[in-house]
């Protein structure tokens, strides 16, 4: 499994050391790494190529291989954004945790036709709104990489999402149950942009506080919990 893969590629890849005293100095090196992938990939696996991954903070970029999976080297980070733009698909924007941050991520990107199609047909004839965002979770359990069940995903103390089962299909239902992926559409921008995270999980996990959501983006970020 793919999932499996990722965190394989941490064991040799990911080196994370902080640096500076107390929470609110803490930044941190580390090696941001991972699959960015077509948002109908459980069902045949297809990676996002060319796609440009950019640590807003310093500028940091890299273009995605064929498979999808690319890798940045980050030095003095602190909570930030990492974005993926690839012609005709949806902006996306990675909320990156680096105290929170235990190994690769595993995201999907969605074209700017599927959106409209995603929203009417997957998710019960709802219609994508681009004043809004759509909020995309991944729950991954690290070192071994597989999905967890059970992780039950609030934003902005919301519940109403859907979760991906292990065939692919979207259910009604924030809590994971088969695959590893949650969603929220058409999450309303406040103020500042940030939206709160929270979860309710059978084993210890961690994630960011706080999502950047942006307005016909998608925001993203990892639900890590341990094996």
């Amino acid at each position: 499994m793919r999932w499996k893969l990722l965190a394989l590629a941490l064991a040799l890849a990911l080196s994370l050391a902080v640096a500076g005293c107390g929470d609110d100095a803490a930044t941190f090196d580390l090696t941001f790494t991972g699959g960015y992938e077509d948002w109908d990939t459980a069902i045949q696996f297809r990676g996002i190529v060319d796609a440009t991954v950019t640590h807003v903070d310093s500028g940091t970029s890299a273009t995605t291989a064929p498979n999808g999976r690319s890798t940045l080297e980050l030095t003095g980070v602190t909570v930030s954004d990492v974005t993926f733009t690839r012609a005709d698909y949806l902006p996306a924007r990675y909320t990156l945790d680096p105290a929170a941050h235990l190994g690769p991520y595993d995201v999907l990107g969605i074209s700017t036709a599927r959106v409209v199609t995603f929203h009417d047909t997957d998710l019960g004839g709802l219609t994508w709104d681009p004043g809004r965002a759509l909020v995309e979770l991944s729950v991954i359990s690290y070192p071994s990489g597989d999905p967890v069940d059970g992780v039950a995903v609030t934003v902005g103390g919301a519940g109403d999402g859907f979760h991906q089962d292990g065939a692919g299909a979207w259910l009604a239902g924030a809590t994971t149950s088969g695959g590893p992926f949650v969603v929220f559409p058409n999450v309303p921008v406040p103020a500042g942009g940030e939206v709160t995270l929270g979860f309710d999980a059978p084993r210890t996990c961690h994630a960011p506080a706080t999502l950047h959501v942006v307005a016909g983006e998608v925001a993203m970020t990892t639900i890590a919990c341990d094996d």
